[in-house]
């Protein structure tokens, strides 16, 4: 007898025997349950069924998320790769019904209860359309009544939806002094400087976390974030990001900051590679149970799922166990080739920046995407997030001399007078549990950004393109430290009592 005990988990209880028996024959496992999960016990003196292809089965266990831990089923195929595995593979789709797969910690609503009676309906609804959601959104996963907000469970065993209660008067004594105006209340952007600083130290208490985004050295080519054209030195965003974090830590620590960096070279933070995601991909791109997908689609969403979904939730473990106020993740945008196979310079550039926001109902589909929305909104992010990103938007363009990148279709939205501002739903900025501000300035395939990347990093001014230049790497820290201090003399220290007046959330509420 073989038996496996689950914890933290949520929700596909339901689903447990009709897996197994399509892996045994006979009757289903013996199974209990428990307030931590569930317990199967199976017997193993006979093989499954549909063995095909598979030449070992391991468990293995994993970390996926503070305080909680959760098993789940490895399926390894020959060579450790896809190539003849029939996937008519009840393990795997065991795994992924029953562990909800290797990333997935589930949808706590209970992490929801924090915020029962501590938001106005009015603030709620306000920032809720106008950051994170459209008017049309799908009402069966959200809903609001005039004393509460809805959330769709999807979990079996417990009720439909989990409620959370409004305040019942959230601004009570709020203007008692005068002082806050409409649009102060409804966007928390503060109409006067906050109190002053310490002399040549801004960001004195201040705790950042600068994430360089993707990953650089030979992974940059799984990520598709590599190129190089004829001789010259290869472009890898995750290894000039890196040394652009750097800099902009050296500055803020001058400036009194507490700097914190996701990492510090090249290599995953994460412990997972892509084949540990193999038998999962596979069970995704399968359908119906029957047709074998092809073997590079598999390993593509493998290396997907490695690289924005492992790779983010580890770092976001790394935001949380240290305790950043506010995180920036420094990119460097792209354009798409015309020709792939034949490489060729654009003319375009331009920069923008990234809050979290504009979910679809797709997106909102997923239980865990709900709640890790809710949370942010009800936490009010986005009151940091925005006013945030308008200062660091500001002092890019002021640099770089950069147009507004615009984006066109449903998947982001401005949410800002700032032409430069927008909110999209991101893997990074979902899961990280700070205010999260994404930079995208410049365009690595221009010929100016290129020319400017390929000098490298310099002291003064060098004529490139026409025109005297500072390094882009100086240029880009500059204008991030820049950015920041303009935000402190605006905001406040953390937590930013001043972005939250009237909101009816005091900072118990707030905190991570």
């Amino acid at each position: 007898m073989i038996v496996v005990e689950v914890y933290g988990y949520e929700a596909g209880l339901d689903q447990i025997p009709k897996c197994v028996s399509a892996v045994y024959a006979d009757e289903p496992p013996e199974r209990s349950f428990s307030a931590s999960g569930v317990r199967l016990g199976f017997d193993d003196s006979k093989p499954p069924q549909p063995l095909r292809g598979l030449v070992s089965l391991t468990w293995c266990e994993r970390a996926v998320a503070r305080s909680r831990r959760a098993l789940f089923l490895t399926v390894c195929g020959s060579g450790r790769r896809m190539e003849g595995m029939r996937l008519r593979v009840a393990w795997a789709l065991l795994a992924a019904a029953v562990f909800g797969g290797v990333l997935r910690a589930g949808a706590d609503f209970a992490r929801l209860d924090v915020f029962q009676g501590t938001a106005g309906r009015e603030d709620v609804v306000e920032r809720l359309f106008r950051v994170y959601v459209s008017r049309n959104v799908d009402r069966s996963l959200i809903d609001l009544s005039r004393d509460a907000l809805f959330v769709r469970t999807d979990a079996p065993g417990r009720p439909l939806y989990h409620r959370v209660a409004f305040a019942v008067d959230p601004l009570a004594g709020a203007e008692e002094d005068g002082t806050v105006s409409a649009r102060a209340k409804a966007e928390g952007v503060p109409e006067e400087a906050a109190p002053g600083l310490p002399r040549g130290r801004p960001l004195a208490g201040w705790r950042i976390a600068l994430d360089p985004g993707h990953l650089g050295g030979a992974w940059s080519r799984m990520e598709h974030r590599h190129f190089r054209i004829g001789d010259d030195p290869p472009v890898a965003e995750g290894d000039l990001v890196l040394k652009v974090a750097f800099m902009v830590r050296e500055r803020l620590e001058a400036m009194g900051a507490e700097v914190f960096l996701t990492r510090e070279d090249a290599t995953p933070v994460t412990r997972l590679r892509p084949e540990d995601f193999l038998a999962e991909a596979a069970v995704r791109l399968t359908v119906d149970g029957e047709a074998m997908p092809e073997s590079e689609a598999v390993e593509r969403l493998a290396n997907r799922m490695f690289y924005v979904s492992a790779e983010n939730r580890a770092r976001a473990e790394r935001i949380r166990d240290w305790g950043a106020d506010v995180v920036l993740c420094l990119h460097i945008d792209a354009v798409p080739w015309a020709d792939p196979d034949n490489l060729s310079l654009v003319d375009v550039d331009h920069s923008h920046v990234i809050v979290n926001g504009a979910y679809s109902s797709a997106e909102l589909a997923d239980a865990e995407q709900r709640v890790l929305m809710l949370e942010r909104l009800l936490r009010g992010f986005d009151r940091v997030e925005i006013p945030l990103a308008e200062s660091l938007a500001d002092s890019l363009a002021e640099a770089s001399g950069l147009p507004p990148f615009r984006y066109r279709g449903p998947n982001a939205r401005r949410v800002s007078d700032n032409p430069y501002v927008w909110a999209r739903n991101l893997a990074a900025n979902r899961l990280f549990p700070a205010p999260t501000v994404f930079l995208e300035p410049y365009v690595a395939n221009s010929r100016v950004t290129y020319a400017r990347l390929q000098a490298g990093d310099y002291e003064g001014l060098r004529k490139i393109a026409g025109e005297e230049r500072p390094s882009i790497f100086r240029e880009y820290a500059d204008a991030v430290a820049e950015g920041l201090e303009r935000f402190a003399h605006r905001a406040g220290p953390p937590p930013f009592d001043i972005l939250f007046r009237g909101a009816g959330l005091n900072p118990e509420k707030r905190a991570r």
